[in-house]
């Protein structure tokens, strides 16, 4: 007898029946509720799988992490019903893409956002960490997707679209601006030639500031999108032993519900917090915690420093982008 292994969404309730003692005071006892049947994977976002309401879960329909390049489907399941819906399908889906996936809710609308991966994804060319996007859809209106984030790897390049791969998304409590890590496909093939370059993983965001058109848009590979996409964290292949500088920024959060107050009394309203990889003294790879503080506006470059990068350079951060690191690890060499 063959026996498959299916994930299900299951919601635990702590205000259900049922009292137990913690601290010498009654506390609720948590119940599970199984919510999904069918046979299939559902698989849930590390954050914000929640909508506004609370009544509906977003979820994708991989059974393993690993196959995300072969899930069709997004949908959503109610928590007080079980009824599932069906929020976007992919067309030509096959083993090799396009793949979606990592579904989260917007905080303050009934909109998802999802990973997508690249529309002629094949046998050569299937999903991959640089051929994937950010797509938003309305639940009320499924299968009409809106494409976030614009990707141009025609040189020359255009500023607010990105070169590469975005995942991990994720939205300010306002709704407003989205995180995201993206690895370069520029990098990624220059790599393939140059032994001193990367693919160095790092973070960057989504804002409404404007649209942006592509020059050789084909929507496969090459393709505008409805936001502007910045790169915000500075990376580097060779950080200095002993000094700030990473070699990978990854797992990014937003600080604060509407950012958070400075020492000196000043208020910095979009600030995100990631982990960044530093080398110790000992020329050792130890993980930090470090802030990003944001400008209002991302769409200006610091000067010789392209959004966009160049052939041989990875994209930059924006005008007014601050990176410091906040923690400091104790290393063998007591650095």
């Amino acid at each position: 007898m063959d026996i498959k292994l299916i994930v299900a969404v299951v919601l635990i309730q702590s205000f259900s029946v049922g009292l137990t003692l913690s601290a010498g005071l009654p506390q609720p006892v948590p119940v599970e509720r199984q919510l999904t049947y069918e046979p299939k994977g559902h698989t849930l976002n590390n954050t914000q799988v929640f909508s506004p309401d609370d009544q509906w879960i977003v979820y994708d329909t991989r059974n393993l992490d690993t196959q995300l390049g072969q899930t069709c489907c997004v949908e959503m399941v109610n928590t007080k019903t079980g009824e599932t819906r069906l929020l976007y399908q992919t067309s030509n889906q096959s083993e090799y893409g396009p793949g979606v996936g990592a579904a989260t809710f917007c905080p303050t609308k009934p909109a998802v956002l999802f990973l997508h991966g690249l529309r002629n994804a094949s046998a050569q060319q299937p999903n991959a960490m640089t051929r994937r996007t950010g797509v938003l859809v309305n639940v009320n209106e499924p299968q009409k997707t809106c494409f976030l984030d614009g990707r141009d790897v025609v040189n020359p390049f255009t500023p607010g679209a990105l070169r590469g791969g975005t995942h991990a998304h994720q939205w300010s409590a306002d709704g407003h601006w989205i995180s995201f890590t993206y690895n370069d496909a520029v990098m990624e093939q220059l790599s393939r030639t140059d032994s001193v370059v990367r693919d160095l993983r790092t973070v960057g965001v989504l804002s409404p500031a404007r649209s942006v058109s592509v020059s050789n848009g084909n929507d496969m590979d090459n393709f505008g999108g409805e936001w502007f996409a910045t790169v915000v964290a500075q990376v580097t292949e060779r950080p200095e032993p002993g000094s700030d500088a990473i070699d990978r920024a990854f797992d990014e959060t937003w600080i604060g519900r509407n950012g958070y107050y400075k020492a000196d009394g000043m208020h910095q309203k979009r600030a995100l917090a990631f982990q960044g990889n530093v080398r110790n003294e000992a020329n050792q790879t130890i993980t930090e915690v470090f802030v990003l503080d944001l400008p209002d506006n991302l769409t200006n470059a610091a000067p010789n420093q392209p959004l966009e990068g160049t052939v041989t350079t990875r994209p930059n951060p924006p005008a007014g982008v601050a990176q410091r690191r906040i923690t400091f690890s104790f290393s063998p060499n007591g650095q």
